[in-house]
């Protein structure tokens, strides 16, 4: 008896601590085209066998990874490379913690031919209430729409941007970064 309540208590706690991380990702959808996908955990490895660039940033704790569809522009005399019309970067950092493996906290989108949830950057608020429903909360902006699934955020700005948050990472003393 005793190893009956043991093995309920055990599986009600791991029940528990995974329910919590759960509402900090978001499951990928069907109709989406993207090579990697908001809060998905990423590593070198991954990012090497899609095929995505690593584009020179210098940013401290993070990475920024260019679609592998996509070529850097070559640089000019600043010596920075550049980013084509048309791209999708992955931004990488720690994710829900910063001090957790590493996973897809940013997706920035001007290729119109790439679809989030069927829609594309020439989608409009319309559309994305029609496909999504209530799955989702919507606002408009003065330069596009917004909507939320959560834990992430995705901005549809002036038909030239899809940006795509997850919610901020912590640290374990609770600081927000």
């Amino acid at each position: 008896m005793k190893l009956i309540k043991l093995i309920t208590l055990l599986s009600a706690s791991a029940f528990l601590l995974c329910s919590c991380d759960a509402g900090k990702y978001l499951k990928r959808p069907d109709d989406t085209n993207l090579e990697l996908w908001i809060t998905e955990i990423v590593g070198i490895e991954k990012l090497r066998e899609k095929g995505c660039q690593l584009v020179p940033a210098g940013i401290f704790g993070a990475a920024l990874y260019l679609g592998s569809k996509y070529e850097l522009i070559e640089p000019a005399n600043d010596n920075l490379y550049g980013l084509p019309e048309y791209y999708v970067t992955y931004f990488i950092s720690g994710y829900p913690d910063l001090s957790d493996h590493s996973a897809v906290t940013n997706i920035k989108i001007t290729d119109p031919e790439v679809t989030v949830y069927g829609l594309t950057i020439n989608s409009t608020l319309e559309e994305a209430k029609a496909r999504l429903g209530n799955k989702a909360t919507y606002e408009e902006l003065e330069n596009g729409f917004y909507f939320k699934m959560k834990p992430c955020g995705f901005y549809f700005t002036d038909k030239e941007k899809i940006d795509i948050r997850a919610p901020e990472s912590t640290n374990h003393f609770g600081i927000i970064y």
